[in-house]
């Protein structure tokens, strides 16, 4: 995932994983920054930069968690729910409006919170006719 910081840089965000669990990294002019490390998550899927907050979103599905990481560094898991998988990861900067996949066996859905909502409160979209969504994406046309 990649951003233009308020210099007009070219900011990428880089998962990587290890025998010592997955972190998360900020690549810059050639330079890796790790921001997160996470020794009990197996890896990350779903990772996306919200330009109104400067908040990065982390899904985590070996944890069933989703993870906030504010401008200020303050880490948050917004959602910690055995009951679910959350994978891909999608944000509407027009909205505010994050959506993600739940690829949980039995029990699939995508579902939308609001990044300014607290405290936390997803809402499924659809959970019929899904086996194990991965991936969302928005796609806003522009006028």
């Amino acid at each position: 995932y990649g951003y233009k910081s308020a210099d007009d840089q070219l900011i990428l965000l880089a998962t990587d994983i290890g025998k010592d669990g997955a972190a998360l990294y900020q690549v810059q002019d050639g330079h890796a920054k790790m921001l997160y490390h996470d020794g009990n998550t197996t890896y990350f899927e779903g990772v996306v930069y919200s330009q109104k907050t400067g908040s990065i979103y982390l899904t985590s599905p070996s944890t069933n968690s989703l993870i906030r990481i504010k401008s200020d560094g303050e880490i948050e898991v917004i959602l910690n729910d055995e009951n679910k998988k959350p994978s891909g990861l999608a944000i509407d900067s027009c909205t505010s409006s994050i959506y993600w996949t739940n690829t949980e066996r039995g029990a699939p859905s995508i579902e939308v919170f609001q990044e300014d909502q607290q405290p936390f409160q997803s809402r499924v979209l659809i959970s019929d006719d899904l086996k194990r969504p991965r991936a969302i994406t928005v796609d806003r046309e522009t006028e």
